[in-house]
């Protein structure tokens, strides 16, 4: 990217007139890119699919671990009586079978662990390099190949559900997941598909969209979820995640449904491999040079936008965790209903604030002047949890909050100019690889309190 591009991308404002949802590709594009710079719908389908396995898959696993456990521990787990009333009040820590709960839900939290590890760790090594491959060999083969990945970890959910095998067969099957990639590269490929079809004037409003999608997913899976589960059993809601993400694998395989972006005949998207080099340091050259490059300071300016990115994703992943325990126990002591409903406020409002902000914000803000407006949301946020002594406090720090989520689509729009058409994958690669170690810093420490 020549420097007075950089100096324009970074200075400009997107004008109403640029800020349009489609714009014309590029001159002399390939007729497959040029089709899908026309599409008002690509990835979208997709995503909301797999958010919707992946919703009902997190709200299942902690409760089937639970019953699981306590059924071989001999253990009567309590009732949800369903109302808005908790009875976090009326527990006596002194009895015997209340100590006994506390030992099964530490081996839940051993087991959740574990599993989330099984995927969590190969799926950030492997992130990159099949980020780094799909720049040459297309964006739709890495899309199924995270699905295969999907499938196969509900295929092993349902066995381990049906004919009760041990709990180490979930922990395999997600390691199987892993391997393909799971969450990890697929946030990694939506955003580099959604940056290879727009430009930078409308960018960020598609990424936005984007980005809105996986909420939804899990939204829609939490209000409906725990009646399902009560009224039916694991079961029914184990198919359901698996009829989504074999929805969502057909929406790959058939060609006029998610266009290839991709011209693997390209001879620019392959770095040029020197005879003195190993293999191993030549698939990962595009990671290499994605940093080596130095024109308009690129390299500070990626590590800055990866770090705020790292941040933000700690921040918000230990916000939900850390209202939820505080919901729990008094004075508020939370139902699964009133749980429930914060989730789904949280999801919903923080998606909606991202869409709104994205959109409405960068009409008259730069990106960076966005960036600090997210932050002061964040803090305004925070503020009212710490303030707050009533149940309705709590749920209007999730609406008020909701803004410092404009920065989720933000930062994957400001990388993006930053980068060649031929780097997206190598550079979101690199961004979810990072941004997906915070998983594994929250579960040790979570294991280590337990």
């Amino acid at each position: 990217m020549a420097e007075e591009d950089i100096n324009v991308e970074v200075k400009s404002k997107p004008s109403r007139k640029n800020m349009t949802f489609l714009q014309p590709a590029p001159p002399g594009s390939p007729p497959n890119l040029q089709r899908a710079f026309s599409r008002y719908i690509t990835v979208e389908p997709l995503l909301l699919l797999t958010a919707v396995g992946f919703g009902v898959v997190t709200s299942v696993l902690p409760q089937f671990l639970q019953y699981t456990i306590a059924i071989e521990q001999n253990v009567t787990l309590p009732e949800d009586d369903g109302g808005i009333n908790g009875t976090c009040v009326d527990q006596n820590t002194s009895d015997p079978h209340y100590r006994r709960l506390q030992e099964v839900q530490a081996e839940v939290s051993y087991w959740e662990m574990v599993i989330s590890m099984c995927g969590i760790i190969p799926s950030i090594i492997v992130a990159p390099l099949l980020s780094i491959w799909s720049d040459r060999i297309g964006r739709k083969i890495i899309f199924g190949f995270i699905l295969i990945g999907y499938l196969v970890f509900m295929v092993g959910f349902l066995l381990v559900h049906r004919f009760a095998l041990p709990l180490w067969v979930l922990a395999v099957a997600k390691f199987i997941e892993g391997l393909t990639g799971s969450d990890t590269l697929l946030v990694a490929q939506y955003n580099a598909y959604i940056s290879d079809i727009t430009s930078k004037e409308n960018r960020l409003l598609r990424i936005a969209i984007a980005f809105t999608m996986p909420s939804i997913g899990i939204g829609l899976t939490q209000v409906a979820i725990g009646y399902l589960i009560e009224d039916y059993g694991f079961g029914p809601a184990l198919w359901i995640a698996f009829i989504a993400y074999c929805l969502a694998f057909l929406y790959i395989i058939i060609p006029s449904f998610l266009i290839e972006t991709i011209d693997r005949n390209d001879k620019n998207a392959k770095p040029v491999m020197d005879q003195s080099e190993s293999r191993v340091i030549y698939e990962f050259k595009s990671l290499i040079l994605l940093f080596k490059n130095k024109t308009r300071l690129r390299r500070w300016r990626l590590g800055f936008l990866y770090m705020i990115e790292f941040m933000n994703q700690v921040i918000n992943s230990a916000i939900l965790g850390i209202v939820l325990v505080y919901g729990l126990g008094t004075p508020f002591c939370w139902s699964s209903v009133l749980v429930a409903g914060y989730t789904t406020l949280a999801i919903f409002s923080n998606a909606l604030g991202a869409l709104i902000g994205s959109k409405g914000f960068s009409l008259c803000l730069s990106d960076l002047w966005n960036l600090q407006v997210s932050w002061v949301f964040g803090i305004l946020a925070g503020y009212l949890r710490a303030i707050a002594n009533t149940t309705l406090g709590l749920y209007l720090s999730a609406l008020v909050g909701s803004l410092r989520s404009i920065s989720g689509p933000l930062i994957p729009a400001m990388l993006a100019k930053e980068v060649s058409e031929h780097e997206h994958g190598v550079v979101f690669g690199f961004k979810a690889s990072i941004e997906y170690w915070q998983p594994v810093v929250t579960l040790a420490y979570k294991f280590y309190l337990q």
